[in-house]
């Protein structure tokens, strides 16, 4: 097995960890954070030499560690000193006239189902232009308000009586807001919002007028993370079965979708260029499509990264890839440091990359073919990774993922191409396009159903566990596959006369 390239992984998870301290932590820990790593980049820029013995990583990647890390937490410290400073933290406790932006789709609460709540940004208090920043807004149930809330869309600009509460100073949240009323609509979201929910508008309809209920909720959230049409039951079947992030969209709906585009033009004859810029337009126009989660933000810059390795002929390496998508993400929104679907998509996507080929090979070594190898690598080693951020969110982990992913793997890319090409002719709203798009939902139509099937029979009351024994369950999984990979190493360093290869480290 070749080495894994961690040159950038490890600043990548330096710059990961102080923008959680400063997100989680007081400003003191933040600055004696950034204090320290800038005394060691002063001292490893001094002794470069001595450093770069230091574990065997090599100076370049210490300095690069440190660096990068002390970069991005002054960077941190700029930004929190901004939130400290804005207008509305002067209102804490008494009640504002706000104008705001929806940065994310309404939800009701976990917690409380009388209360909706989101993340917005504000613009305007009391008729006064501020600085752009972030809160978060409640809505509890008062006669048609929360609908109202529900119906907000992302970039809408409304105005709203609210009450301030200031937060204890950690995060970049300036504020949470307390609804007091209804939101009322002052303006327009932006052009291309307003087209990516009418893309979206459109497909529900289509999908709607086409096939069975829940078929027509599950198409979209397989294509494009909207889960507006999907029922509670059927939520619940794909929770228990492991299978909630076939509607969340990830690295998977962006290769296959953005994959689907590349392949299109390289086939047409395109040069590498038009390629590269016709996979980087697919890549942000899926991501402003289906919004800007966690996971997507991920999945995109490091499809972005790809093309871009692509584009200067260097050969692509996936490890690298994601540490540059974390990079970059952590940058423009640090809150992904604390996201737990963030992590769960990072942690996902590196276990995929180093332990996936090994556990396969290991398979392959046992008979079994090498698709069906790879298919059981990825589901196992994505579930082993998984589990305790699962448990962490969910409370509980499944006992069927495995073999629920495995059974819905055939299905789930011909339901998302052959629903992603029905969206795109959908979307004009021509007679003649909609009755195509209307035909290739048809054509989903079995592949949704066997999806269906394999969550309501694996996805039973019997399919969970509390979160305790998951956890249990997720290391003792773990355990037994770094066994089978050190056992696999060892056994490939035999030389061929019986004796054994010195192991690199």
């Amino acid at each position: 097995m070749p080495a894994l390239d961690l040159r950038l992984a490890i600043p990548a998870l330096g710059c990961w960890s102080i923008t959680g301290v400063g997100l989680l932590c007081p400003r003191g820990v933040l600055v004696a954070v950034v204090l320290t790593m800038m005394v060691l980049s002063l001292a490893g820029a001094l002794a470069g030499a001595m450093v770069g013995g230091v574990a065997g990583i090599g100076a370049p990647v210490v300095l690069a560690t440190t660096g990068l890390t002390f970069g991005v937490g002054v960077a941190l410290l700029i930004r929190a000193d901004r939130v400290d400073a804005h207008p509305l933290r002067q209102l804490d406790g008494g009640t504002a006239a706000v104008v705001l932006r929806a940065t994310e789709d309404p939800r009701v609460s976990t917690a409380n189902p009388d209360v909706v709540w989101l993340r917005a940004q504000v613009h305007s208090v009391d008729d006064r232009p501020v600085p752009a920043a972030s809160v978060i807004v409640f809505a509890p149930r008062q006669g048609g308000d929360q609908a109202r809330w529900l119906d907000l869309g992302v970039g809408q600009p409304v105005r709203a009586l609210v009450v301030v509460r200031v937060p204890d100073g950690r995060g970049l949240v300036v504020a949470r807001l307390t609804a007091r009323g209804p939101p009322a609509v002052v303006g327009a979201a932006p052009a291309y919002l307003r087209v990516s929910e009418s893309v979206r508008v459109r497909f529900r309809e289509v999908c709607a007028h086409t096939v069975g209920h829940r078929e027509a909720g599950l198409l979209p959230g397989l294509v494009v993370g909207d889960t507006s049409m999907g029922e509670a039951t059927v939520d619940e079947q794909f929770r228990r079965a492991g299978l909630t992030h076939l509607l969340a969209v990830s690295g998977a709906n962006f290769a296959l979708i953005v994959g689907a585009a590349v392949l299109l033009i390289g086939v047409a004859g395109g040069s590498i260029p038009l390629t590269v810029g016709a996979g980087l337009a697919a890549t942000i126009s899926f991501a402003v499509l289906v919004q800007l989660s966690p996971s997507v933000i991920r999945a995109a810059i490091m499809g972005g990264v790809g093309l871009l390795a692509m584009a200067a002929s260097r050969g692509r390496s996936a490890l690298p890839a994601l540490a540059a998508a974390v990079v970059l993400g952590l940058l423009v929104w640090p809150e992904l440091a604390v996201d737990l679907g963030f992590a769960m998509s990072v942690v996902a996507t590196a276990a995929l990359i180093v332990w996936s080929p090994p556990v396969r090979d290991r398979l392959i070594g046992l008979g079994l073919p090498r698709g069906p190898a790879d298919a059981v690598a990825m589901a196992t080693v994505a579930y082993v990774v998984t589990a305790p951020l699962v448990a962490a969110i969910s409370g509980q982990v499944s006992l069927s993922a495995i073999l629920a992913n495995l059974a819905v793997a055939p299905a789930v890319p011909v339901a998302t191409l052959l629903g992603a090409a029905a969206m795109l002719l959908a979307a004009p709203d021509v007679r003649a396009l909609t009755a195509l798009a209307r035909v290739l939902v048809t054509a989903c139509e079995p592949a949704l159903r066997w999806i269906l099937v394999v969550a309501r029979v694996l996805g039973g009351g019997w399919a969970a566990i509390p979160t305790a024994p998951g956890w249990l369950l997720g290391i003792g999984v773990a355990v037994l596959v770094g066994r089978t990979l050190r056992r696999r190493r060892r056994v490939g360093s035999r030389r061929p006369d019986g004796g054994l290869a010195r192991l690199e480290p």
